[in-house]
């Protein structure tokens, strides 16, 4: 039992610096998709006792199966520094006007947030189209409020475990993220549809 216990900790920490390189082999822009992807995927197999094949190999044609996410990615990363900055420059601003501005994309951050989890799992679950996965991510954020403020809460704990210990999240947060997101959508949220891709890619192999 404890042996079991350790080799999937050992195997959650693996798929979370796998997260990194792939991230950072995409340069982070055209990456965060393919590896949020992959990871998810990764995962999902590790739960279920599916992870036959090595890890590493596992997760590299995860990652290249949802590498024509890139542009999709990109636009992702850009909308997010774009309202980060927007966020940083309103906070050096005084005033009603430029405090309730802050509100509003502070918002708008969170949103974008949510909606790329829910998005995540929309793609790994099921074939989409870029404009059919953003649509259904958004009516999901919204249908769902409970779940997406739960997300929200579990997305300000990582960034606080970051500020205390950043070898701790770099090991750690890929994989609770994972984890727990998987969890609560797969349980909580229905998302109509059908074939399952990450099956249909375990098959495949």
């Amino acid at each position: 039992m404890v042996v079991e216990i350790i080799e999937t900790m050992y195997k959650y920490m693996k798929v979370s610096m796998l997260f990194w390189m792939y991230l950072l082999k995409g340069a982070i822009v055209y990456g965060l998709i393919p590896s949020s992807c992959a990871l998810l995927a990764t995962m999902k197999e590790i739960r279920s006792g599916e992870d036959h094949v090595q890890i590493s190999e596992r997760f590299a044609m995860y990652y290249n199966h949802y590498a024509s996410y890139r542009w999709m990615s990109f636009a992702v990363v850009f909308c997010g520094v774009a309202v980060y900055a927007i966020l940083f420059f309103l906070n050096v601003q005084t005033g009603p006007q430029s405090q309730l501005l802050s509100m509003f994309f502070f918002y708008l951050f969170g949103l974008l947030l949510v909606w790329l989890t829910y998005a995540l799992t929309i793609l790994v679950k099921r074939e989409q189209s870029v404009k059919e996965c953003a649509a259904k991510a958004f009516v999901l954020t919204i249908k769902y409020l409970w779940i997406s403020v739960f997300i929200l809460m579990l997305l300000w704990s990582l960034f606080y475990i970051a500020k205390l210990n950043l070898v701790l999240f770099l090991v750690m947060a890929p994989c609770l993220y994972a984890a727990i997101t998987s969890f609560l959508v797969g349980r909580f949220v229905v998302i109509p549809g059908v074939r399952r891709q990450v099956d249909h890619l375990s098959a495949q192999s």
